[in-house]
């Protein structure tokens, strides 16, 4: 608690040597500011665009805006309390930066930008400070194509990305994150990834990828970060429609748990190997029925890397279940219970502790989605929300990261206006969190999460307050926060007439909470332009 006050104060002392910051004082506390803007000044007709990140370490907000130039999309840097806003790369008349990630350890930003070539995207890294600007792809020949992809090692030494430097054939490169001298292809001519998505232990110690040098077998493939040979997880595929599908790696960086239809070519399974290929692989389901299968980008690895979840038509076909498994195969468990006929698990969440899963089905009523938590080893399942009835449902949830919390967005007793309830993990503690509300669109907007994925409800960086985006009246939204047991509700913006921007693509968050202080971070437009604010939400 003294460190925490000590900064704010610190905070305090800084915000109150500028007339730049805009900001409303707290009458309760003037130590603690409500607003702080964190863009510059906008040209004409600017507007600071969707994508908006804190550094790993909480001190800089950096986000992407047409700030100088209508119409040039450029990159910016804040500190998180304002005082301190640039400019962390331009570009040329008419070019853009339209996509950016920083690495873990805060000291680089990795971006797209088509400062050499309209409409096609290089590979750039920039320090912190605004120094070292350096062009990851070079040596480029036909038309630029950096994914989005591109990642960071865990160390952040070096950026790993997929692009189509020649036309029509992809490669996975390596390069080091202050210079591309070293660049390094990752996959061999044969082996090229047959998309741009990779992932990347968490140790550092494995890329793997999806090859397509037989397209109609493709098999998971792991490399070295320093070399150049490959090796193939999984056993070559025989069967005529064989081939490898999606995998994870776990969280420990030792396995690869992948799915194939390895065994029969119509159904898909899930297997585990050692992330260097040594040992062979391991079936993880049981039998599964005819027509059946795991489902793609539905299996997850638990965190302490002991467990397998996935969701698959298993035992009835077309009646989508969760089940788990141990790394070997052993144990494989169905923990979701007795569900009726046509009702499926649609997705889950794990809890940091191992001990838990949360899950959402139609499984009471089957046009109702509600949300459920079960034991990892199948026992203790409870329904966590109210009981509902048809037409209502269970829209966005979040598992607080310790454990013992969920909140979620429900349409109860209002089809269609949803309000934001919290509970505990064994669902006897609901509590509404927002205050009634008399028209309008709510607090979650399913249309906008189908669309994009965009996050409209969270917590605070110590998961004591929640934060939500919606609207008590009218359709103009705002950001809200309240604690867990539904006290202290309270409107986080200060700024009124205009709305809340969530995004319209996926490329970053309906706003972020940050990692050090109890403010959330969000795009506010009042009519003329969108502005970056970081707004209090908890007194």
């Amino acid at each position: 608690m003294r460190h925490y006050i000590t900064l704010l104060f610190s905070l305090f002392l800084i915000l109150g040597c500028s007339k730049k910051v805009e900001k409303t004082i707290n009458p309760q506390n003037p130590l603690m500011p409500y607003d702080i803007m964190l863009n510059g000044p906008l040209t004409s007709g600017g507007d600071v665009l969707e994508q908006f990140q804190h550094t790993p370490d909480g001190k800089y907000v950096i986000y992407l805006a047409d700030e100088s130039t209508n119409g040039d999309t450029e990159m910016y840097i804040s500190t998180v309390d304002g005082q301190n806003k640039r400019k962390l790369q331009g570009v040329a008349n008419g070019r853009d930066v339209i996509y950016f990630i920083i690495s873990p350890d805060s000291t680089k930003v990795a971006f797209l930008m088509d400062q050499n070539s309209a409409g096609l995207y290089d590979l750039y890294t920039i320090n912190i400070d605004g120094t070292g600007l350096t062009q990851m792809n070079l040596g480029v020949s036909g038309s630029r194509t950096v994914s989005k992809t591109f990642k960071f090692l865990p160390d952040s030494s070096k950026v790993v990305f997929a692009t189509n430097e020649i036309a029509g054939i992809r490669h996975l490169y390596i390069s080091n994150a202050s210079s591309p001298v070293n660049r390094i292809q990752l996959n061999s001519n044969p082996r090229s990834p047959v998309s741009s998505v990779f992932e990347i232990a968490n140790n550092g110690s494995r890329i793997v990828f999806k090859e397509s040098n037989d397209p109609s077998h493709p098999n998971i493939v792991s490399v070295l970060p320093n070399a150049t040979s490959e090796t193939q997880l999984n056993p070559t595929f025989t069967l005529p429609g064989s081939g490898a599908s999606d995998f994870v790696i776990s969280p420990l960086s030792n396995k690869v748990v992948y799915r194939a239809n390895q065994d029969n070519d119509a159904i898909y399974e899930l297997y585990s190997v050692n992330t260097d290929g040594t040992g062979g692989t391991q079936k993880l389901n049981n039998t599964i029925v005819t027509g059946g299968s795991v489902q793609s980008l539905s299996f997850k690895v638990s965190y302490n890397g002991l467990k397998v979840i996935y969701i698959a038509d298993q035992d009835i076909d077309e009646k989508f279940e969760l089940y788990t498994s141990n790394m070997d195969g052993s144990s494989n468990t169905k923990i979701s219970g007795a569900i009726p006929a046509n009702s499926d698990i649609s997705n889950f969440k794990l809890t940091l502790d191992n001990l838990k899963v949360v899950f959402m089905a139609n499984s009471n009523i089957n046009t109702v989605q509600e949300i459920f938590s079960v034991n990892l080893n199948g026992s203790s399942l409870v329904k966590v929300n109210s009981n509902l009835i048809n037409g209502e449902n269970v829209g966005e949830y979040q598992v607080r990261n310790s454990t013992d919390k969920v909140i979620y967005a429900m349409d109860k007793n209002s089809v269609g206006i949803y309000s934001i309830y919290s509970n505990n993990l064994i669902g006897n503690n609901e509590t509404q969190l927002n205050s009634n509300i008399s028209s309008g669109v709510g607090f979650y907007d399913p249309a906008q999460s189908s669309s994009t994925g965009t996050r409209q409800i969270g917590f605070g960086y110590d998961g004591s307050r929640v934060v939500m985006v919606g609207s008590l009246v009218g359709s103009n939204l705002d950001i809200y926060s309240a604690s867990l047991d539904g006290l202290n509700f309270k409107k986080v913006n200060t700024q009124s007439g205009g709305t809340i921007v969530l995004n319209s693509t996926a490329d970053g968050s309906g706003f972020l909470t940050l990692p050090t202080l109890n403010y959330a971070v969000y795009r506010y437009n009042d009519g003329t332009k969108t502005q970056l604010y970081a707004g209090l939400i908890k007194e």
